[in-house]
């Protein structure tokens, strides 16, 4: 180590002599009766030596470097027999064999340096200071018994500059060099923890491990065997004149496929296979299943369909299979667990005059798993008998027809409607109903497009179950006034004997007469013995005579496009609801906590309704629209389209309501329908409808359970039968 001191035995005659070179407290014995030697003499130890620091250096039997000494600083001291000493100062040269010293040869010299070199392994942090190397005998220098030897002392800078001449920490390593070192080691190979084993026998140590091979097949082994398989029951070559069936398996060109669909005799064309590998082939009936694809007519149509271009894709969009329907089962085997997206091509045809389209799928999904044989239905609409919504909007926009034949093609009388079906789920519970619906009228409406009304040729289209739950028209709008409050100007006060809401009578109080304003409410309260309840109306603002705002805070707003149920049927979503004014509430009603209605229909189906479409209603005082209009995505129908007259500027009856005559639509209306809940057929409901009852503030229109049309409270509950126009 560096550190620690190294000894240097000289000479054959004193073999229990050392050399110490040192800056702090070192020894430097020499023979039996040692001379003092240096610069600072020691008597006691025989100790040699001038730097002051801790840390010394100590030079073994291999001898140190001592190739260059001073010229003129030496000379020999006749003393006791063997002794002798030396030191080397900086301007020390080669010792060369001279007159002087003729005990010394090159071969001495030689081992000297060679000896040293090896020696001379010192730490680059040693201390400062001049330093005395004492020996007995100097790498084999012969000198007479009793000569000493001495010469200068040798710098810690001549030292280094020794060390870095031979080498000194060339075979060392820093501190930082031996940490890299150690981050690069290989950890201690585990086995089965670090380093993984082959069928559970470790691959450390010697030996060879065996692995048997017995119980598999070499790659030719397995070519012939599938090959000999294969021969079984495919023929090679492709055959034109022949018919193939969906999953036959023919070999073309060297390569092995399978029939996408029926093919009749044609040539080989590559879109109607399947390439398929070894592997999809070791079982036949399991990896392959059929995916069955059938078009039909519409409903009470016996016509046979044909011509109808089908395609697959996978999940990436790419096809993998196409084929035609021409009126029987169209079958695609396609791999076990294959993704599929199924697209009808055809959009419409024409068989003896009459124009089919809008294909819609009424069984399976277009769009899956294949994890069996899976069967797909999709039926058309027809200028005769539309099935679907999508139907009745693309018939809509078939050019060449004029609205006339469209009303006809659309409305029926209710005995002779073909079903329009769609699937709306409560989000409530999630349940889901089948929901038949009603072409009421085709004729041309309007609409806003940014702002700006547009015409267009539409259907109204009404639900032909009311929903699943009563609801009411509007919530009472009864605003207790909290405790604190002060009687505000612009703001309308009324009393009542009892507190929540429910039926009570209302009394409205006069600003300067009853109270100032800025006044304590608890005061007034409690010096009066009433509650207060507030509003945004006065008593006069929503009319005179009956139509006193005081009822409609007991019953409920009779303002369409200001109630509940207006602003939830036209909503998706928790936080729907808007009060539309100071009194306007759906606290402790049906609305309480619900999603709005739209939340019911599927995005398809929602994505083909209109929105903004203008619908008539009766204008009250204080709600005037432009030209008596709301527009909306969707409503509940008027009295005047269900009954024929109600209220003016709220439509005309609709066509479905009157009877067919000879095919032509006769004026006779038919005011006495029933409607059933889409959740109970067989329980008749009373149905609100979008027409205040002008008399009062708070009565909306309704149709009975028995057909009749008459007015109710706004804040009783009854069923929605739910109107809008495609």
């Amino acid at each position: 180590m560096a550190n620690e001191p190294r000894q240097l035995n000289v000479g054959s005659e004193s073999s229990n002599e050392t050399t110490y070179v040192s800056g702090g407290t070192s020894e430097a014995n020499v023979g039996t009766n040692p001379q003092v030697l240096g610069s600072q003499p020691n008597n006691n130890d025989n100790n040699v030596y001038q730097g002051q620091e801790q840390g010394q250096a100590q030079v073994s039997t291999e001898a140190r470097v001592l190739d260059k000494v001073s010229e003129s600083t030496t000379e020999t001291v006749k003393g006791e027999s063997g002794v002798g000493s030396v030191s080397v100062g900086t301007e020390a040269k080669e010792i060369s064999k001279s007159e002087e010293n003729t005990n010394v040869n090159q071969t001495n010299i030689k081992a000297v340096v060679n000896d040293t070199k090896r020696a001379l392994r010192v730490s680059e942090e040693q201390p400062k200071g001049e330093y005395v190397v004492q020996t007995e005998r100097l790498g084999g220098f012969e000198r007479s018994a009793g000569e000493k030897s001495v010469v200068n002392t040798i710098t810690v800078e001549e030292v280094k500059a020794l060390i870095k001449k031979y080498g000194g920490t060339a075979d060392a390593y820093t501190k930082s060099e031996t940490d890299d070192l150690l981050d690069e080691k290989q950890d201690l190979l585990v086995s089965g923890k670090n380093i993984k084993t082959i069928n559970g026998q470790s691959i450390l140590g010697e030996g060879n491990i065996e692995i048997n091979l017995s119980n598999y097949y070499t790659k030719t082994e397995t070519e012939t065997k599938i090959i000999d398989y294969l021969k079984t029951f495919i023929t090679d070559g492709y055959n034109e004149n022949s018919n193939y069936s969906a999953g036959d398996l023919v070999i073309e060109d060297g390569k092995l496929y399978q029939a996408k669909q029926d093919i009749t005799a044609e040539t080989f064309d590559p879109s109607h296979w399947q390439q398929i590998n070894i592997s999809q082939l070791l079982d036949k009936k399991v990896n392959f299943v059929n995916l069955k694809i059938d078009c039909l007519a519409p409903v009470g149509d016996s016509t046979t369909l044909s011509g109808i271009s089908v395609q697959v894709k996978d999940a990436q969009d790419q096809v993998i299979a196409t084929g035609t329907y021409n009126g029987t089962t169209l079958t695609f085997a396609l791999p076990l667990n294959q993704t599929y997206k199924v697209k009808i091509l055809t959009d419409s045809l024409t068989i003896s005059g009459i124009t089919y389209f809008a294909p819609e799928i009424v069984s399976g999904s277009s769009e899956g798993t294949l994890t069996n044989e899976t069967t797909l239905t999709y039926r058309y609409s027809s200028t005769e008998h539309i099935t679907s919504l999508s139907g009745v909007k693309q018939f809509l926009a078939l050019q060449g027809i004029d609205i006339a034949t469209k009303r006809l093609a659309l409305v029926r009388s209710e005995t002779n409607q073909f079903s329009v079906d769609i699937v709306i789920k409560n989000p409530a519970n999630n349940t889901e109903y089948t929901m038949p619906l009603y072409i009421l009228e085709v004729d041309n409406y309007t609409k806003l497009v940014e702002g700006v009304e547009q015409t267009f040729v539409g259907a109204r289209v009404e639900f032909a179950y009311a929903l699943p739950d009563s609801v009411p028209f509007d919530q009472r709008e009864q605003v207790e006034c909290a405790s604190g409050e002060t009687f505000q100007e612009g703001t309308y006060y009324y009393t009542a004997t009892s507190t929540g809401i429910g039926d009570k009578t209302f009394t409205p109080l006069t600003a300067g007469t009853d109270y100032q304003n800025g006044d304590d409410i608890d005061t007034y309260k409690s010096t009066n013995n009433v509650y207060v309840f507030k509003h945004a109306w006065s008593n006069t603002q929503y009319g005179s005579g009956n139509k006193s705002t005081a009822n409609l805070i007991r019953y409920g707003c009779n303002i369409f496009h200001k109630s509940n149920l207006f602003k939830w049927l036209n909503a998706s979503g928790d936080d729907w609801f808007v009060a539309d004014h100071l009194g306007d509430t759906i606290s402790g009603s049906w609305f309480e906590g619900k999603k709005g209605f739209k939340d019911w229909l599927k995005s398809t189906d929602l994505a083909l309704i209109e929105q903004d479409v203008a619908y008539g209603v009766y204008e009250i005082d204080n709600a005037t629209l432009p030209n008596n209009k709301v527009y909306a995505q969707f409503v509940v129908p008027s009295g005047t389209e269900i009954a024929g007259s109600v209220n003016n500027n709220e439509g005309t009856v609709f066509d479905y309501w009157k009877y067919l005559n000879g095919g032509q639509i006769s004026n006779s209306a038919n005011a006495n329908r029933t409607v059933v809940k889409v959740s109970n057929l067989t329980s008749k409901q009373t149905t609100w409808l979008r027409s205040p009852y002008r008399n009062y503030s708070y009565s909306a229109w309704r149709v009975t359970s028995s057909g009749g049309v008459t007015n109710l409270n706004a804040c009783n509950t009854y069923a929605v039968l739910p109107l809008f126009t495609i």
